[in-house]
This record gives structure tokens, sequence and C-alpha cells, in this order.
């Protein structure tokens, strides 16, 4: 929770603005903490933003005073400034991570210390971030935050004409054809590389290094960019930017990498590194390095399944292919790699058609809130209602479409044909609002449950009036959500009376949705952990599986991220998909969605907030999309089983498949500024589904 005007928490912590003197160094200050209890493994990070014009083309220094309380030699605190360029790219970085500020309670001021970081700012910038991160259970102080601007040192035509040949030679080293000694030559023999927790020889650092480039086939490069040299004496200390290409048959590996270098002068006039202090290093990403693309689009074009349309209501022979690969799966997740695209959302619903008539399927699942869908289900089986308000009463506009709202019309044509065959159901398992479950629940226990108990509900529920959904991280949710917590124990304990006056189906329904008002609550409470919607939809997918259809094929409809199959390693929360994988294991077959360039319909970022249509540029050369694109298939539905690696063997499209790429994902927003750069997301399709369909070029999907 923030209650500091100007400073953003971007994670569970607390911030305070204190205005007391004898606990700050200047008489107000802020301080970050941990909740109680505290969190795991996790990280307080309170931050500000300024626009970059006043600073852009000079050189920055970042003043901060710290005080860190805390016990542990993990308890520190990590002054950070970053300098954000256009197009999603970062300038200058340094979190001070090889240098992290710790307790000194014998150190005058109480502690207090000033620290600095200093770095040159493009003169393209955009924005500079700076803040300080909390991490262990350290309690860290923040005080006398400053800025000064100077004309950069590393304009000095003779301070950049004596490094930059030396960096020159040091680029070579580190690229294809160059040699260790050749770096060595002009590093101490007792240089170190220092960084996040480690400090060691330089020499023994760069030979790991450049191990890789013994490979057959492998090419790496180094292109250093010198941000400040300072000279004091025979002493130097050079800020750098190295970015760094790894190039294999198949891959292309890029790498930024900040660094403080320390130089020394010899008495003989030579500058030799004694130090290189490693102040943070970014993944750019794979690309797909320019001889494999054709290779893998060759494998593409013979291996994908070329699908005549997405149109719904189209002869469903072409599906053969992915029929097959979803065999006797029980459970089939379609992702979707946006909220708003018209074509997605009528393969997605062609799908339906297919799982419905050729492999058994009954039951529709969207990422939706539970109970409120139930509207839907009851107009599909008995036409009661009208199917526009159903799908407005589950909120969220990137299911209020002619496309949805056209399957659910198939759905409901279906249930209603002459002949025998099975009822589909369509229910959802999302939990981002609890007043309609809250409501139910009340309803149900004053007609099933004796007075007493009818009276504990309502004074449970009493204590979510008032909140808003708009509130995240409200303390107030805390004591709702508990409160909500005790109506579930109160169902269970009178479950067996309940299930006597209700009968057994309505009595499990509404247990639920007493699960469904907490874990609403429980979601929107300080502290909690990003992943927990994904961790209860995933309950709660089980749930429907197990309790309300324990006989019946499922069909889940929800964004990529939701349906992934495997943890993202830069993702510190579980997806709903990872852990239905683990729940599920074989039964469920997971299918991604995958496009290239068209239109969207998304929420605008920034000032602007208004939905709507968006163009969508081609992705970056070399980016997972643009690979895809290369096939030459304009939709086609790809199985990923039979390129999985087998020891000894690699194919170029299946170590596409396995390596980390960009591919154009949006989920309810869109980045409006560099919009071919920012809106993309960067993952291992073979780590992340079963199988692909890719659609080359899309529109956005039409409101009702």
């Amino acid at each position: 929770t923030n209650q500091s005007p100007g400073w953003y928490a971007s994670s569970a912590y607390t911030i305070l603005t204190v205005r007391r003197g004898d606990e700050c160094l200047k008489g107000g200050c802020v301080t970050i903490f941990q909740p109680d209890p505290p969190l795991p493994n996790s990280f307080g990070n309170v931050m500000q933003a300024v626009d970059a014009s006043a600073f852009a083309g000079k050189r920055i220094i970042y003043r901060i005073a710290v005080r860190v309380e805390g016990n542990q030699s993990t308890d520190t605190a990590l002054p950070w400034l970053r300098v954000d360029l256009p197009g999603g790219n970062t300038g200058f970085f340094d979190n001070m991570q090889d240098r992290p500020v710790r307790a000194n309670p014998a150190a005058a001021n109480k502690g207090w210390a000033v620290y600095e970081i200093a770095g040159p700012v493009d003169p393209a910038a955009k924005s500079i971030y700076f803040g300080v991160v909390a991490r262990g259970k350290a309690r860290v102080w923040v005080d006398e935050v400053s800025f000064a601007a100077e004309a950069p040192a590393e304009q000095d035509p003779q301070s950049r004409a004596l490094f930059s040949p030396l960096y020159q030679r040091l680029d070579a080293a580190q690229s294809s054809g160059g040699r260790l000694d050749d770096l060595l030559a002009l590093s101490l023999p007792t240089a170190t590389v220092k960084g996040d927790g480690f400090r060691v020889p330089l020499a023994d650092f760069f030979r790991q290094q450049l191990q890789p480039l013994d490979a057959p086939a492998t090419t790496q490069s180094a292109r250093t960019e010198l941000y400040s040299i300072t000279i004091t004496g025979d002493e130097a200390t050079v800020s750098t930017r190295i970015d760094a290409l790894l190039e294999t048959a198949h891959r292309a590996r890029r790498t930024r990498t900040t660094t403080r270098d320390l130089w020394q002068r010899s008495a003989t006039g030579e500058w030799k590194r004694k130090e290189v202090q490693i102040t943070s290093v970014q993944s750019l990403g794979d690309t797909v390095s320019s001889g494999a693309i054709q290779r893998i689009a060759g494998q593409l074009a013979t291996h994908a399944t070329p699908l005549t349309t997405a149109a719904p209501g189209a002869p469903l022979a072409d599906l053969a292919a992915f029929g097959q690969a979803v065999g006797d799966s029980r459970i089939v997740a379609l992702g979707e790699a946006t909220h708003g695209t018209r074509e997605i959302f009528q393969m997605k619903h062609r799908l339906l058609e297919y799982l419905v008539k050729e492999k058994g399927f009954t039951v529709f699942a969207m990422e939706a809130n539970w109970p409120e869908s139930l509207a839907v289900d009851r107009y599909i089986k008995t036409g009661e209602g009208d199917p526009r308000a159903a799908l407005d009463g589950m909120y969220f506009w990137t299911w209020q479409t002619e496309e949805v709202l056209a399957m659910v019309k198939w759905m409901r044509a279906f249930n209603q044909a002459p002949g025998p065959h099975p009822i589909l159901s369509f229910t959802s398992f999302d939990m981002q609002t609890w007043r309609v479950a809250a409501e139910r629940v009340a309803t149900f226990i004053q007609q099933h449950g004796s007075p007493q108990d009818a009276a504990a509900v309502a004074v449970a529920y009493q204590w979510s009036t008032g909140l808003s959904v708009n509130r995240p991280q409200d303390p107030a949710f805390i004591d709702a959500a508990e409160q909500a917590e005790r109506v579930t124990a109160l169902f269970t304990a009178r479950h067996a009376a309940l299930v006597r006056s209700a009968g057994a189906d309505a009595t499990r329904d509404a247990l639920q949705m007493t699960r469904m008002v907490a874990q609403a609550l429980r979601n929107r409470t300080p502290g909690q952990a990003s992943g927990y919607r994904d961790e209860r939809m995933a309950a709660n997918v089980a749930w429907l599986a197990r309790e309300v259809y324990p006989r019946q094929k499922i069909v889940l409809w929800a964004h990529n991220g939701h349906v992934a199959k495997e943890d993202d390693p830069e993702n510190q929360q579980r997806s709903m998909g990872a852990r239905l994988r683990e729940t599920f294991g074989r039964e469920m077959y997971v299918l991604g969605f995958a496009i290239h360039t068209g239109t969207v319909r998304a929420v605008g970022s920034g000032l602007s907030r208004a939905l709507a249509t968006h163009e969508l540029p081609p992705a970056p050369a070399g980016s997972g999309s643009a690979v895809l694109s290369a096939a030459g298939h304009p939709l086609f539905f790809l199985d990923f089983a039979p390129f999985r690696q087998p020891p000894g063997r690699v194919s170029p499209l299946g170590e596409f498949l396995e390596g980390r790429h960009e591919f154009r994902e949006i989920g309810a927003m869109w980045t409006v500024e560099s919009p071919a750069q920012a809106n993309l997301r960067r993952f291992a399709l073979g780590k992340h589904f079963d199988g692909l369909i890719f659609l080359e070029k899309t529109q956005a999907a039409r409101g009702l």
C-alpha cells in the first residue's frame, strides 16, 4: 500500500511518509517494509519517474540517502536508476547489485549514508525512472533524493580518443576470431569481475564466456558503447554498455550488459583493467539467425496443416490433423494472443464445433466470472433470457462481441436441434468480482439455513460493502476476505443439513459461490501474490471437471498466458495451465494462437485508456511472429509432438519451438507508443503449448 504521494509501490510492500525528525535524516522521509506476516522470496520496490527532456544529452547524478534496518546479510537495499529510450529500449541502467546497502547502525547519523549513481542520458531518452529496492526482511528508509545534471564527461574528446581504441580491441577479443590472450593483454594479472553476489578472476570469467565460440557454426560479436569516462590521476572509471550477439546455425541470442570498469595506468603509461563491475545484464531475447529462417520456414511449409478458413460453420475436414493431435484428451485449452481479434474468436468457435461434433465435447468454460455465466448456460439450454444481456452481465468488453454472441447462438441451436444428441453447457472459472455470488449465497442460506446462519452471513458480507474492484490493494479487503472465508467454513460445517434442504447440486454450487466471494476479495488484498488468480482459476476448473461435469469433456477458453502449460522463467507467477497440467497430465491438450499483422481491439495505455481499434504492424524481423509468417501459409495448424527434440537430434524447427522468441501478444491493453516494439512478449512456443494455430492477418473483434 502507498501512503506517500509521488512514490509508486510496485510490489506488496508498504511505503509510508514519515515526518518525525528523529527517524529521518532531514525531517521527512519515506520508509518501505514487508507486510505482516512477511512474504517469502519477495522484494519491495518504490519508484518515481521524471520526463527525460530536461536531462537529455547530459550526465545525470542521482543521489539518495538510505538507512537499512535488518539482521541478515540478505536484508539489503538497492538504489537504482534507469533511462528509458523510445521503442521499449533501455539506456543507462545501474541497480547497485554489485554494491548493496546493508544495515550499519554503528555509523554516524544513525546509519544514514548518501549514495550516488551517475550515468549518461541519451539525447532521445523519454523517461528517467529511479527508486530503491528492499530485499529480504529489510526495513529501508529513504531521504534527500536529488538529481544534478552536468555536461557528460564522455564528450571529452581526449578521454574518448584514449579509451575507444582499447574497447575496440576488447570487442575484437570477445568476437569470433578473437583470442583470450588478446583480452587478457589489456588487464592486470589480478583483475577481477564483480557481479551480484560473486567476484571471480577476470581470466576465469572470460574463459567461460568464450567457450561457446569453440562450437561449430557458432559466431559471436560484441559492440561496446562508452557512456562516461572519469580520469583521476593514474586511475579511470569507464561506464559501458555492451551489446553482444551469439549466433548458432539456428538461433541468434542478444544480450545487453552494463559495466563500470576500473582502469589503472602503469609506470610505462599503459592502461590496464583491474576490475569489471557488472551493473546489469538484460536478455534481449532470441531472434532467428538469418541463415535459419528459410530452413524453419521450409519445415513449417511442409509439416504445418493449412486451414481453409477461420469462419465457423465451414466444413470440418481440414481440422482432422487437430483432432488427431487432441486424441482422447478430456480437456482442450484454447488460448488467444489477444482479447480482441475477430479471427481468433471465430477460429475458437469453429474448433468448438469440431470438438463437439467429432470428439464428443459437451462443456464450454470461459475466462469469465462465475456464477454470472450461468445466465448464458440457461439461455443455451432453455432459450430463456437475452443472450446479449447475458454476455453483458459477464462485465468485460472482451466477451461482448459479435463473434462470441454468434458462438453462444450456435450452442443454443445445437441444443434445440431435433434428434438424439448431447446437451452443451456454458460455464466459467474466473473470480474477479464478488457481488452476484454474495447475493446468491445470502439468498440460499435464507431459504435453506437457520435464521442465525443467515444473520451470520449477512454480517460477514457487510465487510465487503463499499469496496470496489477498482481499488486493489485496499487494506479493507483483508478483513472482508477473512469474513468471506468464515462463510465458506460455515457452509462446510452445515453441508449435510443444507443438502437435505436444498439438494446436493444446489448445495455444491452454493458452497462454490462462497469460495468465489472469498477468492475475489482475497485477490485484491495487499501483499497477495501475483499468481493467485491463476492458482484459483486452476482450482475452479478442477472443481468443474470433478464435481460438476465428472464424466464430460471440457473446452477451456482463456488467454495464451493463462493456458500455458509450463511456467515462464521470466515470470514469477505460475499459470493456470501449468497447474492444470500437473493435475490432468496428458488428459489436457493446450493450443496456443499466434498472429502477425492487421488490427486489434484493446484499451489504450497511457493517458487515453479508451477502448479502440489499433493497427497491428508487422512484427520485427527475426521475431517469432515474423518467422511463422515466413512459412507462407495465411492460416495453419501445427502439432508440436513430432518436433520434440530427442537426445542427439536437433532440427531447425524443433530448436525454434524450444527457444524463447518474441511474439505479438496483447491482453486487454495496447501500448500506444512504439506499437511495433512494445506489444510483444518473449516465450518458448514448445514449452507453453502442445500445438499452435497461426493467423497471418486479422481484424479487430466487433463489439456489440
